[in-house]
């Protein structure tokens, strides 16, 4: 058995609850050491778990990737640890993980190399993606609250409220000159949508 990995941990994420498996391979040792241990979701959790993998001197971590689970603890791992997130279809299709605990197989696996990494966006370009992904939601938004005051103003019929709807669509025309704005500076940058 080839040992890339010395001091590695798997980390399955859940709802409720985060479960660990460090393993320690010394090299004069035939078998791993491993030790498990559990730890909440809530930040507090995260932060004792990261404090944990600290002091148990562990170098490269593998992060189950399951629903958005393994988000809060990539976040609060990656700056510390190399920190790899797995995809759960992959670990469906390796061999041999028998009666062994899902995060303990975790970490056998990346002790001995056979995990392939996620590629996963820099911290700010996550981030960033996430703001242009909720300005895009508040967009349409808008935009199908500007259709039903059309429609209802011009089922009204009257006058006054025609005008109300000539000032609300200069409005729209220029937040959509604004959106245009901001956009194009988005893209100078380096940083469009498109990009990524």
């Amino acid at each position: 058995m080839t040992v890339v990995f010395r001091h590695c941990a798997g980390v399955v994420a859940g709802k409720k609850e985060i479960t660990v498996t460090v393993s320690h391979h010394p090299p004069e040792a035939r078998e791993a050491e491993t030790l498990t241990r559990t730890f909440g979701t809530s930040p507090a959790g995260s932060d004792t778990l990261r404090a944990w993998l600290l002091a148990e001197r562990v170098d490269h971590v593998a992060v189950k990737a399951t629903c958005a689970y393994w988000k809060p603890v990539f976040n609060k791992l990656e700056d510390t640890f190399t920190t790899w997130v797995v995809d759960p279809l992959l670990l469906k299709a390796l061999p041999g993980r028998g009666d062994e605990p899902e995060p303990a197989w975790l970490a056998a696996l990346l002790r001995q190399g056979l995990l392939t990494r996620n590629i996963v966006p820099q911290h700010v370009r996550r981030t960033l993606r996430q703001l242009l992904d909720y300005r895009q939601s508040l967009m349409e938004e808008r935009d199908r609250e500007v259709t039903r005051i059309r429609k209802l103003l011009a089922g009204a019929g009257r006058r006054p409220l025609i005008r109300q709807l000539a000032h609300l669509a200069r409005l729209n025309r220029k937040i959509g000159a604004l959106d245009k704005e901001l956009t194009a500076q988005t893209s100078r940058l380096g940083t469009a949508r498109t990009g990524w």
